[in-house]
């Protein structure tokens, strides 16, 4: 869409944030046609499967699956949120998880926003 590719320091400050607050920052009026095309790179990175997990991740999944059956473990991510339980699926984790929340599916609210840690 015309913008120059992110210094290091550029991704550092903005990986993470919102993308309710970061695309129409970045984006302006053309927010939610970016978004789209954002969220269908998702879906057409992922076509031949999940992503691999980071080493941290399978270690912290690990810990998790040896806590008791009554202790809730939950992912709200803002990825579409039939994508994420997909990965979760994929990687052998629906065990672990007893709630996996995506991209709007808390009323319409995204992490960070505490609606999304709620639902």
């Amino acid at each position: 869409m015309g913008k120059a590719r992110w210094t290091d320091e550029q991704a550092k400050q903005n990986i993470g944030r919102a993308d309710d607050v970061l695309f129409p920052e970045l984006f302006g009026r053309d927010a939610e046609r970016a978004f789209k095309i954002y969220q269908q790179g998702h879906l057409d990175a992922e076509k031949d499967g999940a992503p691999p997990a980071f080493d941290d991740a399978k270690g912290l999944i690990a810990y998790l699956m040896t806590r008791k059956p009554a202790e809730f473990n939950a992912v709200v991510s803002n990825k579409p949120g039939d994508l994420v339980r997909r990965e979760i699926a994929e990687h052998g984790w629906s065990g672990v998880f007893s709630k996996a929340s995506g991209y709007q599916e808390a009323n319409g609210h995204n992490k960070p926003h505490i609606a999304a840690m709620e639902h």
